[in-house]
């Protein structure tokens, strides 16, 4: 995770009080890495 995504999921965490910075970074790895392997499989 680069510092940007470390950002993005602090603001999120900030707005989305019902979560937390942990599970909102898990949840951008997540996404990333599913985004990352549907461009390769194409």
């Amino acid at each position: 995770m680069n510092q940007d995504d470390e950002e993005l999921a602090a603001v999120l965490a900030e707005h989305f009080t019902h979560r937390t910075e942990e599970d909102i970074k898990e949840q951008l790895r997540v996404v990333w890495q599913s985004r990352n392997l549907s461009m390769t499989s194409k």
